[in-house]
């Protein structure tokens, strides 16, 4: 009874920590595997009567969404209760939007006039914010522009960030990126690290700017500390810029390459292709489908793979509440962690592919794509920045793919289920058995 009732607890987990990605499959792009066309039925039978379908259930006002739409347009004057998920190619905020909005896509705006009452979570290549946000901006893209208010805190990993002289911040700023502009009013705290910092605005609190090249205007305010980092000092007279006190620290010069960060990244990369190998070897049949997913929808395999990371060691850690759950939970969490660090193996697949494609060799195996895929996204992940993004990407893009062919392949073994078994196939008719 003891191994009845732990087989079952495990298996309830399991579902627990499944159906928050089949949610997610069914809203952002609904059937993966294609539907069987009716067969016809045999001479002399009569035709089974079609089951009917219910209609999609309705989403209540007030409630969370999330949507599939290539774009979504909240236009001005419109408002909307309710928290806003999106995979989606564009988002556009005019009207009002009351709740939450998360978006994982290509851009997002918030149009001046538009509001969003509560946080802000992007994931996209370009963001434009120059309405009102009512809480904390999260945004991770290649190009930020702030230009509205926001009433909380700005904190942002770009590759180029301008915040203008227009925009207003409450709260504190924290951003990261390659190149960082910051003309507008920061009421609390400034943190800014990339290559090229530049400050231009009002802080309300203290500074501190770290980069290769460091500028501030001498129209500039501080009205806390100025702790900076930098390859030269300043040749802005900070004394009438800075009310506190002022701090440079020298950048210190790092070698590009060095040998034990070489050692380190060459055991990385051979770990990884060894692994990827012995797992095509494995899983042979079921490489194709995985790559598919990330060749044909990589956005929406990142989003899926993005909140299927986080929602599944949550909920293995909530489980571990009953001791009778621990062990499930941690076979889960080995799981989890196997399949994170698997999920690189398809992208490097893909990446190889592609590569091999683009020199004209059409025909090769998932072995020699591996072979060549896995040195290159392990030299995007020696870039400096780039890397870590490049990182992030990965995961979540494999993730997403492992769990959208894992959810076909449940699909496609409960079709014969769903339509029942196939009629046995009809004898042959009389005038064709006498020509013969």
């Amino acid at each position: 009874m003891d191994i009845l009732r732990r087989t079952a607890m495990a298996m309830a987990l399991l579902a627990l920590l499944v159906l928050p990605a089949t949610t997610l499959l069914e809203a952002a792009g609904g059937e993966t595997v294609p539907p069987v066309p009716p067969k016809p039925p045999a001479p002399g039978k009569a035709e089974a009567p079609e089951v009917p379908v219910p209609p999609a259930p309705r989403i209540p006002k007030g409630s969370p969404t999330m949507a599939g739409t290539p774009r979504y347009n909240l236009k001005a004057g419109e408002t909307h209760k309710g928290d806003l998920y999106f995979m989606t190619e564009s988002v556009k905020i005019a009207g009002e939007q009351q709740g939450d909005l998360s978006v994982f896509g290509r851009e997002v705006e918030i149009m001046d006039g538009g509001t969003v009452t509560g946080d802000i979570n992007v994931w996209v290549q370009s963001a434009d914010l120059a309405g009102t946000m009512g809480d904390t901006v999260r945004v991770c893209c290649a190009d930020l522009k702030v230009s509205g208010r926001i009433d909380g805190d700005l904190i942002a990993v770009c590759g180029s960030v301008v915040v203008e002289k227009s925009a207003e911040i409450t709260g504190d700023v924290d951003l990261k990126g390659a190149d960082l502009e910051m003309h507008g009013k920061v009421d609390g705290d400034l943190s800014a690290t990339g290559g090229q910092v530049a400050l231009s605005g009002s802080v309300g609190g203290s500074a501190t700017l770290k980069g290769d090249i460091v500028e501030v205007d001498p129209d500039a305010h501080v009205a806390g500390d100025l702790n900076y980092t930098a390859r030269d000092r300043l040749d802005t007279d900070t004394t009438k810029i800075v009310i506190g006190d002022v701090t440079y620290s020298p950048e210190e010069d790092k070698p590009a390459v060095s040998r034990g960060g070489f050692v380190k990244w060459f055991f990385l990369m051979a770990t990884a292709l060894l692994t990827g190998l012995g797992v095509l070897a494995l899983f042979r049949r079921s490489a194709p489908a995985i790559v598919s997913a990330v060749r044909g929808d990589a956005l929406r395999s990142a989003g899926i793979g993005f909140i299927t990371i986080i929602v599944v060691p949550v909920a293995a850690l909530l489980s571990c509440i009953l001791i009778i759950t621990i062990p499930a939970a941690l076979l889960v969490g080995l799981a989890w962690l196997l399949l994170v660090y698997l999920s690189q193996v398809p992208v490097a697949v893909f990446l190889g592919d592609y590569a091999l494609t683009r020199l004209g060799r059409q025909d090769h195996s998932p072995f020699v794509a591996l072979l060549v895929g896995v040195p290159l996204l392990y030299l995007v992940f020696a870039i400096p920045f780039i890397g870590k993004l490049a990182i992030f990407a990965t995961l979540f893009v494999g993730f997403g793919a492992i769990i959208i062919s894992l959810w076909a392949a449940r699909q496609a073994r409960r079709q014969p289920v769903i339509g029942g078994p196939e009629p046995p196939m009809a004898p042959p008719p009389p005038v064709a058995a006498a020509a013969i």
